[in-house]
């Protein structure tokens, strides 16, 4: 079954009340990747995880939080998604399996693009290791 919702947060100031809102009314697991429009790593991600979310059986929820390039580089440590106390994202992408308002686990930059990566952790992130 495909993804049920797709949900894009352009500005982190959103992030806290979309994650929340969306959360409450998905059917099925929610999925939050922080993506840069820019990044090489982002844009090859993206594919092959729309792909894999797809595929699997369950309806689920697709988050894109995104980054902008000048404020995401200029900001060592600074940008809200760098000091989020539940995502600490380093990484453009980073993909996030998210559950009971927290981040359960990550998958981080090329992996995101690895299409046997992503099918293990959608179909299992609390136990998905690398």
């Amino acid at each position: 079954m495909p993804v049920t919702q797709v949900i894009e947060i352009d500005a982190p100031t959103n992030f806290e009340a979309s994650v929340a809102k969306a959360s409450e009314s998905a059917p099925g697991p929610v999925f939050v990747v922080v993506y840069g429009k820019w990044c090489g790593d982002s844009i090859a991600a993206k594919p092959v995880l729309e792909t894999k979310l797809a595929e699997d059986p369950r309806e689920s929820t697709l988050i894109y939080a995104y980054v902008d390039r000048a404020e995401w580089r200029s900001s060592d440590v600074t940008h809200p998604y760098k000091i989020h106390p539940r995502l600490k994202t380093v990484k453009v992408p980073t993909l996030y399996a998210w559950e009971d308002g927290r981040s359960i686990n990550a998958l981080v930059e090329t992996d995101v693009a690895v299409p046997d990566l992503v099918t293990k952790f959608i179909q299992n992130p609390t136990k998905f290791k690398i």
